[in-house]
This record gives C-alpha cells, sequence and structure tokens, in this order.
C-alpha cells in the first residue's frame, strides 16, 4: 500500500468511495459519513489544490482510502458558509487545521488503512506551522466509536459535541 498527496486524476475515485460511504441516520451501519453532502468535482480539484493535507491510500493503483484535512484559512471561503461544524470552529477564531473526512473503502476496513492515514497525515502536519487539529466524528443517532478511539489512540481529546439538524457531532482536539 502506498499513501500519498491526492491528485486531480483522484477525484472521481475520491468522489466514488464517498458516495459509497455516506450513510443515513437511520441506517444499521456505525460508522460512514452520516448524512454528508458531497462536494462537486470542481470543489474536491480546488480541496485538493490548495492543501498539503489531502492524502490517499493507494493499492495496485486502486484509491482505497483518502483522508481530507483543511487549513482554517480555506474555510472561510463561502463554499464551507453551510457546514454548521465549520462554522462553529471558525468562531473560535484561531489558526487550526479541520480533519474532515477519514474513508477508507469498506472491503478493506480492519486492515490498518485508516490508522495508518492519519500516521501517515500526523507526522506530515510535524513539519507545518500549525499546533491545533480539530476533527467530527458522528455520536448520534450513530456513534462511530472506531473512529472516536483511533482519534484518542492518536491523542486527541473531546473538546465538545454539537448538535445540528438533530444529528450529534463529537469535536475532537489535539494539540501538536
Amino acid at each position: 500500500m502506498l499513501i500519498r498527496h491526492a491528485r486531480e486524476k483522484d477525484m472521481s475515485h475520491i468522489l466514488d468511495l464517498m458516495r459509497r460511504l455516506v450513510i443515513f441516520r437511520d441506517a444499521d451501519l456505525a460508522t460512514g459519513f452520516v448524512e454528508y453532502l458531497l462536494p462537486s468535482e470542481s470543489l474536491l480539484r480546488e480541496c485538493i489544490r490548495q492543501t498539503p493535507f489531502f492524502f490517499v491510500a493507494e493499492e495496485l493503483g486502486n484509491i482505497i482510502g483518502f483522508l481530507s484535512c483543511y487549513p482554517s484559512s480555506l474555510l472561510h471561503d463561502t463554499r464551507f458558509s453551510g457546514d454548521a461544524i465549520i462554522q462553529h470552529l471558525l468562531a473560535r477564531k484561531q489558526s487550526f487545521l479541520y480533519w474532515e473526512l477519514l474513508g477508507v473503502d469498506r472491503l478493506y476496513h480492519q486492515k490498518g488503512i485508516g490508522t495508518a492515514l492519519t500516521h501517515h497525515f500526523l507526522h506530515a502536519i510535524t513539519y507545518s506551522s500549525y499546533t491545533l487539529v480539530y476533527a467530527a466524528v458522528a455520536h448520534k443517532p450513530h456513534m462511530n466509536s472506531v473512529s472516536s478511539a483511533l482519534l484518542v489512540s492518536c491523542g486527541f481529546v473531546l473538546d465538545n459535541e454539537i448538535i445540528f439538524d438533530c444529528l450529534v457531532f463529537g469535536i475532537y482536539k489535539k494539540i501538536i
């Protein structure tokens, strides 16, 4: 398996993986992107271009996972104005990284792909000027215990929870 920076040519594979990982609040699955609004190809292209913290896991030429994270300076753009989690974090008026998504193809769950992407990401930010990272994880109606446990094992702490549209998300924080 190879972990590398995402490229524009990866967009369709990343979007396809995102589509397959979206779950609805009444789903039986406890892991996935709860009612996540998928970005357009143009928005995803722009995000890949603008952040050094967008990684993919690749095996035999296939994208099997990805991790997207954005500096707070990019989050002021109007394309993020409808995201309640981002708006909550921006109200804090400090510089940070927002780890938006970690997605692994369900065929590769429980194989350490998410952990490998996470460690790669955390290693990469040690070479940056950022000292604070936030990540959001679904808590209700589905508690994504896999993602929460991964964050805690990597030194993140639960900072608070936010509620919007009857969904509850834990906001996890790590000081680098």
